[in-house]
């Protein structure tokens, strides 16, 4: 099959004049990409024809589409102020696979990147079910995962099919990475790409020289890997410690090992619930879950019920998540089990951003708290 694309290209009469009119210094001004894209660029199939579809950018007079048809440069010009929206239906007679790009351009010939999208018609007689990869291509999702980004998708007919995903690399270069869809459900993740940065991805779904009638593209950002969290640097203050009658310290909880241990004060008086801890991590963290370890071998003493809470300055705590087995959550609904050594999880129900984290000890047997160890999970 011949793949015939299109070039979006449009420098209108009207505005070459403004912009000769403008002043040097104006002219010099203008930035190259000064209008925003347009989003959300869509082809449909339709009988002898292909349906474009976007959003429209604000401030922006008109959009330009331009695509070639046996060899000859086709252009329109869409108006586009006060519409936030576009459908424009384009008449082709064959099935061949075509590439359209769209500019948006202001009242003053500033324009807009380049969006191109890929489209194909179906024919007059076409009574067929729709396309097994348009099925396909419309399950597809990508998102960002801490060591890279994910690609899934589903295929419930099994159709021998495989996904393209073509993207530009950290280094300027067109990366197309291939899956084999053929099975009912797959998850996959694309890594060795630059943490942070948003990456715009465009998939197709395609078998020898049949393939999807239109692409869709994603933006992902890859995040930094979640890891425990180095707690050299860290200090840690609290609502009371142990340390006359045993080593029952706060340090302790922090300290690598749930061989050593923190116990809120028994004597000379013992303080009563709720029990609380605040680590200062030194430096702002994405933090993504806890977890927390008994003392040691012991069954009897830790709390039940816990409290996570994070903050910017150690003052306000407006991001707490409080943990029971009564929460209806799920992610909530975590009860410590004080009769097993090892981390026992606390996931937070999203990532949160901040320096300080707190856990309030809230319910348990006996008037005091017993933990071997507290760490942190995250990234920078």
């Amino acid at each position: 099959m011949n793949l015939k694309y299109f070039s979006l290209y449009s420098i209108f009469i009207t505005s070459a004049l403004i912009l000769f009119s403008c002043s040097k210094e104006t002219d010099e001004n203008i930035e190259l990409y000064s209008v925003e894209k347009v989003q959300n660029l869509k082809a449909q199939s339709g009988k002898n024809k292909i349906i474009l579809s976007w959003l429209n950018p604000t401030e922006t007079e008109y959009v330009t589409v331009t695509y070639y048809i046996d060899g000859t440069e086709k252009d329109v010009k869409v108006e586009s102020k006060d519409q936030p929206s576009h459908n424009l239906e384009v008449v082709v007679n064959d099935q061949q696979v075509y590439k359209f790009t769209l500019i948006a351009y202001n009242s003053i010939g500033e324009r807009s990147e380049e969006q191109t999208v890929k489209g194909k018609a179906l024919s007059e007689d076409d009574d067929s079910d729709e396309n097994p990869y348009d099925i396909i291509l419309k399950t597809v999702k990508m998102y960002s995962s801490p060591d890279g980004v994910k690609v899934t998708w589903r295929n419930e007919k099994e159709s021998e099919a495989i996904i393209y995903v073509t993207f530009i690399n950290d280094l300027g270069k067109e990366v197309i990475v291939e899956y084999d869809a053929t099975s009912m459900i797959k998850e996959s993740t694309i890594k060795d790409l630059k943490i942070g940065k948003e990456l715009e991805f465009s998939v197709e779904v395609k078998n020898d020289n049949k393939s999807s009638t239109f692409t869709r593209t994603f933006n992902a950002t890859p995040k930094n890997n979640i890891q425990k969290l180095d707690k050299s640097k860290w200090s840690i203050t609290g609502s009371s410690e142990e340390t006359i009658s045993e080593d029952g310290a706060l340090i302790n909880l922090i300290d690598g090992t749930p061989k050593t241990y923190w116990r809120s004060q028994i004597k000379p008086e013992a303080a009563s619930y709720p029990h609380y801890v605040i680590i200062d991590m030194k430096k702002v963290v994405n933090v993504t879950a806890i977890s927390l370890e008994r003392k040691w071998g012991d069954g009897e003493n830790s709390s039940w019920d816990n409290k996570v809470s994070v903050s910017m300055d150690g003052v306000n705590w407006e991001t707490e998540y409080d943990y029971n087995n009564k929460q209806t959550d799920p992610l909530l609904k975590i009860e410590f089990n004080r009769t097993k050594d090892g981390e026992q999880m606390y996931p937070l129900p999203s990532v949160t951003k901040g320096q300080y984290l707190k856990v309030t000890f809230k319910r348990s047997s006996k008037t005091f708290a017993l933990f071997g160890e507290l760490s942190i999970y995250g990234y920078y």
